[in-house]
């Protein structure tokens, strides 16, 4: 008898066959026997031999389940690389499809060695996986610093650390990000919050699965029917255990993701790992009913029972096989009918039961797969399905680089660039990985020499994540003879990169220098407003960083390091509502303003100490932040203020982008104008505000020199 090595890796359904225990050969009566009857002793003798016997799994073929992980991963590639209408719900079915190969791989071990191994199977998964993440993320860091925008550079260095750890989930939502779906606005690390949820799960989810297993193997020795040495092997008490606790668990995340959806903030409920509890879950449910019904057939196999007849067994799998191939029709069926009604993750049906719906559809349908009668397993038996369906995970891990490559390097940066290059490096890269360093690496045994060389990998890597990003960010960008200093919050920064579109003093000499060298010394989320909260127009809160409250030193720090000639300014986050000694409040009340004028006087000691000129945005009135009304008296605070200080003026950058009734989403060149949050301008609309913001910049450091010769001239 052959025991077979833990599944454990994260290959999961990736894993090599596994070797099985041997299923005897049931021993078939003679055709004239028409009775049904079992060849073997009866009687409590009998319930006693078998309580002795070890029962062999006979396991059938997870083939088609591979093959249907393949298709779905296919959905998320294809979405991802610009193929809109096949991806929402793809990534549920993804984390469906983890917990039920997972689950399933613990509850064969439990089934043959009586225990879960957590250790080896923590060490089974973080052993390809740092590594793996380790390298990604460190190509990704030399490529967003060579090719990326700073905006990029930006979210790259708040996601990098995180993805290591495996929490870039929180982050994002910690962050306030808004998630991006839309084919242009890839991340390259935008779509590791899957593999946190998934690992964050699988952190918990062995220790459960341990101690629901043990409590099932005292239960089975105690009360099942043929107690003895193996009776958890007979005994369907553990697996009933586990598929009510996942069914209670799947039943919790689906009301956790209904009740935590708001339509302000749809980012909570998406990238949350409680609320991606249903899909995981309902896996589980699927793999312990797996579990329950390959148990139940390998009991009558050992017992040899044999059929009534040769027409009745017959008719008997005709039915079977219509039966689940019906199921899985419908499953299928009902899931094309999702796919095409979800557009985006933001929808509030999804979060009603359209992702819970997609969990239990998806579970019935690789369930209904693992049945060898299934008609249906044929379409995902497709080998290009099953081959992808064992590199899965990986590729999924290299896919976003990838496609963020091609269209940074690429003249158009299409979708078509992406489906025709991206795709196919993807697939070659991702297999290769698997095969050459990940599924090596999981086969491998620790040893002194292994982990020396992964620590060092991952102390690398961290140093690097950690410095290169500030260094980068922190330089002055460009070579120009105006100092341009970048104050306020991130769109501080963003409406600075637009400078380094302007035209160069001689567009036709590449050795041209350009007119500016900017510096930008923003910090995210920070205005000059003295508030614990905010709150944008449609509710969504956040907390103000702590690091707000000493904005003062912190621009003058800026100020005596850059020494610029132009200060640019954007604190138009402080026209949002805030909260104040517990209550909420905006700059439409007069004691609200009263304060706020405060803040300015304290902006101008800060910032017109010598003769550097100050250039303010206002606000726009349509970005959502902030209601119409709330922009517009933050306007008029700050005409109020350049009025009194001829060193400031406000740039107008609600003239420029937008109406008094609406903000225009669109570039002249029909690109996106801004950033999926509506504030931060896209590389399409800095281009297009360049030229005006250039001259603003020029006009202000202008000024500011003639009054300079004049206040020196006799």
């Amino acid at each position: 008898m052959v025991t077979p090595r833990a599944t454990s890796g994260i290959a999961g359904p990736g894993d090599p066959p596994e070797p099985r225990e041997t299923v005897p050969t049931p021993v078939v009566p003679p055709r004239s026997t028409r009775r049904r009857r079992a060849v073997h002793p009866a009687g409590a003798a009998a319930r006693r031999h078998v309580a002795r016997t070890r029962l062999p799994l006979a396991e059938p073929s997870l083939r088609a389940a591979v093959g249907l992980r393949g298709f779905v991963m296919l959905g998320i590639l294809l979405f991802d690389a610009g193929i809109t209408g096949v991806g929402v719900l793809n990534v549920e079915l993804f984390l469906m499809l983890m917990g039920f190969f997972v689950t399933r791989a613990l509850l064969t071990e439990h089934h043959v060695s009586g225990t879960v191994r957590l250790v080896r199977f923590y060490l089974g998964r973080l052993k390809p996986l740092v590594p793996l993440l380790a390298l990604t993320i460190g190509l990704c860091l030399f490529a967003v610093v060579r090719l990326g925008t700073y905006d990029e550079l930006d979210r790259f260095a708040s996601q990098s650390i995180a993805s290591m750890l495996l929490v870039n989930n929180w982050e994002e939502i910690g962050a306030d990000a808004v998630y991006s779906e839309t084919f242009d606005r890839i991340s390259p690390l935008g779509h590791l919050w899957v593999i946190a949820v998934v690992e964050q799960f699988f952190r918990a989810w062995p220790l459960v699965i341990f101690a629901v297993l043990a409590l099932g193997r005292l239960l089975s020795r105690r009360f099942a029917r043929h107690a003895g040495r193996h009776s958890w092997q007979w005994s369907p008490i553990t697996a009933t255990l586990v598929l009510v606790l996942s069914a209670a668990g799947a039943v919790f995340g689906a009301l956790v993701m209904h009740s935590g959806f708001t339509s302000t903030d749809a980012e909570r409920a998406y990238l949350g790992t409680d609320t991606h509890l249903v899909g995981l879950f309902a896996g589980a449910a699927a793999a312990a009913v797996s579990y329950l019904v390959v148990q139940r057939r390998s009991r009558r196999l050992l017992k040899r029972v044999v059929p009534r007849s040769a027409l009745l067994s017959r008719m008997s799998r005709i039915v079977r096989s219509l039966l689940v191939s019906l199921a899985s029709a419908a499953s299928l069926i009902g899931l094309a009918v999702l796919w095409a009604q979800a557009t985006s993750y933001s929808l509030p049906w999804l979060y009603e039961y359209g992702f819970a719906l997609t969990a239990l559809l998806g579970a019935v349908l690789v369930l209904s797969l693992t049945s060898p009668v299934n008609q249906v397993s044929r379409f995902f038996l497709f080998s290009p399905f099953v081959g992808l369906g064992n590199v899965a995970y990986t590729v999924f891990i290299v896919h976003l680089p990838i496609f963020w490559l091609v269209l940074k390097l690429a003249p158009a940066g299409s979708s078509w660039d992406v489906l025709v290059v991206g795709l196919p490096a993807t697939l070659l890269l991702g297999s290769g990985v698997h095969h050459l360093i990940s599924e090596p690496l999981r086969q491998r045994r620790w040893n002194p020499q292994g982990l020396v060389i992964m620590a060092s990998l991952l102390v690398a890597t961290t140093a690097a994540l950690w410095f290169l990003p500030s260094t980068k960010l922190d330089a002055p960008a460009g070579n120009g003879d105006i100092a341009v200093l970048a104050l306020g919050d991130s769109r501080a920064n963003n409406l600075s990169a637009a400078l380094a579109f302007a035209e160069k003093e001689d567009a036709d000499d590449p050795a041209a220098k350009d007119p500016f060298t900017v510096t930008r010394a923003g910090v995210r989320g920070c205005g000059i407003a003295d508030a614990s909260q905010f709150r944008t127009a449609g509710g969504r809160e956040s907390a103000a960083p702590a690091a707000c409250g000493a904005w003062e030193e912190h621009w003058a720090k800026a100020i005596q390091t850059a020494q610029p000639n132009v200060i640019l300014i954007d604190v138009s986050r402080d026209a949002m509502a805030r909260r104040v000694d517990g209550g909420w409040t905006d700059l439409t009340d007069p004691g609200t303003a009263a304060r706020y004028r405060e803040s300015l006087a304290t902006l101008a000691e800060v910032t017109t100490r010598g003769r550097t000129s100050v250039v303010i945005a206002n606000a726009r009135l349509h970005t959502g932040d902030a209601t119409p009304e709330q922009a517009a008296a933050f306007n008029a605070l700050l005409d109020e203020f350049a009025a009194a200080h001829p060193q400031v003026t406000v740039l107008d950058l609600q003239g420029e982008v937008c109406t008094d009734a609406a903000c225009t989403p669109m570039t002249l060149l029909g690109q996106g104008m801004y950033t999926d949050d509506r504030v931060h301008f896209s590389d399409a609309g800095k281009k297009q505000i360049a030229p005006w913001l250039s001259a603003q910049i020029l006009a202000a450091y202008r000024g500011a020199t003639n009054t300079t010769t004049a206040a020196t001239t006799p």
